[in-house]
């Protein structure tokens, strides 16, 4: 068993007061660079409006997942890299002064400024924060654990704590027009009404007044005309949806839909729906546009401007969407918004055309080798769900791209994704987690599927095609476990990963007839992720829900690697350029729970932790051309970072050693440019090589005041891997 300890490499921002939204931005850690590419989208939590500006708010779910827009929603800006924290909850202005508040991950944030700055007041609120908030009548509400609500009366400076319903989750509060009177959905399935601000509850009982017994209660909205008029949505298409004319008194069922809101001339949206006369006995409803120029409305979460009844946000299929001529027409509003969930990454030979498979559906780039590469996005195939978990795109011919989503869907396209065809394939359940190439027949690809079911009825398979995505066939998976990852040797036996609620899950191989179980230390473990060495086919990596395990005898024996501080290990990817193979996996920091990537110099010995992402993140999908990363913001260019260091020897020599920040592995054979400061400016005295080690010696005379600096600028094939290295300046004499 080998203990690595690994380095950290986050700084961590234990106080910090004023939080600035940026625009996107690199993210620049100890060990590793990261760029985010630009692809824009992902759903919203919760949108807020600002009655007193043209700002728009928005959380999503994703980490450090608040955005706000200046011109309600034209682009967004959103947290900077250098805070952590997790998943967007709940935003919420006050009508009064605009002080907004915003739940994100644990902390309660809170901006003055139209959303310039936040400050964290997480400090004010002595208790376990929950997932909503509202703000209304001089008061901000916030739900948290056991039953209760944190009412401040001062902007959050203060809190005093007052029960609901003691032991049970807060799920949803809104206002009402009429002074002090709020409402709260308990447990999704009660609604309480306070009358006077928050203090006391009362619980309406609406089972005995109309509604079923056993109704989902999802959200809760008051028309802002008449406080006695109230609707509920379920968010579950067997529950009823609900509307009141005599504040719950007696409840009557509506047509369904999840999103709900009112607009300031009483106007309800319900999902796809909207009746301008709610308060009558019988409503008439009216369908609106639900297609976008990109995607389609979703219409889970639906908010009116409280200016303008004309103004409309909701959900897309793509990320948020907006109507200016209420509902009619509606326009993708997504630039800056950086959630998109990124699930697989598949590029052609030359790295031109890079597809990703994502929530939302495929995204396309044609010219990824420019700085800036520019994306199309959403694509949906025939067939396919909003959410493409697998995609494959031939390496030698740009044209031909094979699709992989759940609802039984695999796609093909033989003209670079403009039109698609639903692949002939056997009925299957779940999703399609990985699309695979053989290595000995370019035509012949593995399809990895897996379902997982509610009650533990999980299952899968793994399909074969031998012309190029177009027919599919079952190779009968033993006994149809959930398949969620592949890896291929170098005579095509295709090793696959068998996770979930099953009874043998572990790797199981496919020599072309039948298949067999790998046995040793891994067997019966649910594993995540499995890596054949490319160039050794007796070399294998897996990593499963208890760890990272490597066997050098074709899996006949195991060797547990025991990474420091790391869990939830997945998703291993190899960089072939280099001897030995440097690998990379993804996981899980033990304390912080940041997401995190690790790196290994030496064939998966060691490891070192080499890029750090935020709270309760994920990393989905991993591919070498540089490291590509996906994971809950997107799509993110990884470069490393060397560590370069000047020693003095003497005062006609100096040591230059170059290593790689995360790993330590000696960077040899690298030209090195040294610098001294002449006049106020750097001027190259000297270049040289290192050796072996990763050392180099250069001679130099100096005197007291010399002031040196060396720099490694990577070569074409290093600039994959690494970033420009600079190292600290050495200073001779003390001056």
């Amino acid at each position: 068993m080998t203990d690595q300890p690994i380095m950290k490499n986050r700084l961590v921002l234990a106080s910090l007061l004023l939080i600035a939204l940026t625009g996107l931005d690199t993210d620049t850690q100890d060990s590793a660079i990261a760029t985010n590419l630009g692809l824009y989208g992902g759903q919203a939590a919760d949108f807020a409006l600002d009655p007193l500006s043209d700002t728009a708010y928005m959380t999503t779910f994703s980490p450090n997942g608040l955005f706000a827009s200046a011109d309600l929603g034209g682009s967004w800006s959103g947290l900077p890299s250098e805070v952590n924290y997790g998943n967007g909850k709940s935003v919420e202005v006050d009508p009064d002064s605009g002080t907004t508040f915003a739940l994100v991950g644990d902390s309660l944030l809170r901006t003055t400024d139209q959303g310039t700055t936040w400050e964290d007041i997480s400090t004010n609120l002595e208790a376990t924060i929950g997932n909503v908030l509202v703000s209304a009548h001089g008061r901000l509400l916030i739900g948290i654990a056991n039953g209760q609500v944190a009412v401040s009366t001062d902007s959050g400076e203060t809190f005093d704590l007052f029960t609901v319903s003691e032991g049970n989750d807060i799920s949803y509060l809104t206002a009402s027009p009429d002074t002090d009177v709020f409402y709260v959905i308990v447990d999704q399935g009660a609604l309480w009404q306070s009358t006077d601000g928050g203090e006391t509850w009362t619980d309406l009982e609406v089972t005995n007044n109309g509604m079923t017994e056993g109704t989902s209660l999802w959200k809760v909205a008051v028309n802002p005309t008449d406080g006695d008029n109230l609707a509920t949505t379920s968010g579950v298409s067997t529950s009823t949806n609900y509307i009141t004319t005599d504040g719950g008194d007696n409840w009557t069922g509506i047509d369904n839909g999840s999103g709900l809101a009112f607009d300031t001339t009483g106007r309800l949206y319900v999902g796809f729906m909207y009746t301008d006369n709610p308060t009558a006995g019988s409503p008439t409803w009216t369908n609106y546009d639900s297609s976008t120029p990109l995607s389609s409305i979703y219409a889970d979460l639906i908010a009116v401007d409280p200016e303008d009844e004309q103004v409309i946000f909701n959900n897309s299929s793509m990320g948020p969407a907006k109507s200016d001529d209420r509902a009619a027409s509606w326009t993708d509003i997504v630039d800056g918004v950086v959630s998109v969930k990124v699930y697989d990454i598949s590029q052609t030979t030359d790295k031109v055309t890079v597809w990703l498979g994502a929530n939302g559906g495929l995204a396309k780039t044609e010219n990824f080798d420019d700085d800036e590469p520019t994306w199309e996005y959403p694509i949906l195939p025939a067939g396919s769900t909003n959410t493409v978990h697998a995609v494959w795109v031939n390496p030698d011919d740009a044209n031909v791209v094979v699709s992989g989503s759940g609802g039984e869907n695999l796609a093909y396209s033989s003209d670079g994704g403009d039109t698609w065809s639903m692949a002939s394939a056997p009925e299957f359940l779940g999703n399609v987690y990985e699309i695979l190439q053989s290595r000995i027949d370019d035509n012949t690809l593995y399809a990895a599927i897996g379902y997982y079911d509610l009650t533990g009825d999980d299952s899968g398979a793994v399909f074969m095609s031998t012309d190029v995505g177009q027919t599919w066939t079952d190779l009968g998976f033993t006994n149809d476990f959930p398949a969620t990852a592949m890896s291929i040797a170098s005579d095509d036996t295709l090793y696959v990963a068998a996770d979930g609620d099953v009874s043998a899950p572990g790797i199981y191989t496919y020599d072309g007839s039948s298949w067999s179980e790998v046995s040793g230390d891994i067997s019966g473990q649910s594993v995540t992720s499995v890596l054949v060495h490319p160039d050794n086919d007796d070399v294998l990596l897996v990593t499963t829900t208890e760890g990272l395990w490597k066997s050098t005898d074709g899996g006949s024996t195991w060797t547990e690697i025991i990474i420091a501080d790391a869990n939830n290990l997945d998703t291993l990817t190899p960089q072939t350029t280099t001897s030995p193979i440097t690998l990379y996996v993804t996981g899980q920091d033990t304390g912080s729970l940041n997401g995190t990537v690790y790196k290994s110099s030496d064939g998966g010995d060691t490891w070192g932790e080499w890029y750090e992402g935020l709270k309760q993140e994920s990393f989905y999908a991993m591919f070498f051309d540089g490291l590509m990363a996906g994971n809950d913001r997107g799509i993110y260019d990884i470069k490393s970072r060397a560590k370069l260091k000047l020693t003095e020897k003497n005062q006609k020599n100096v040591s230059v050693s170059l290593r790689d920040a995360a790993t330590a592995k000696r960077l040899k054979h690298k030209t090195i440019k040294l610098y001294r400061k002449k006049s106020g400016e750097w001027k190259k005295i000297d270049a040289v090589r290192t050796n072996t080690k990763g050392k180099a010696t250069v001679r130099v005379n100096v005197t007291d005041g010399t002031k040196l600096k060396a720099t490694w600028k990577p070569s074409a094939k290093d600039r994959r891997e690494y970033a420009k290295a600079t190292s600290k300046v050495l200073r001779f004499g003390g001056v």
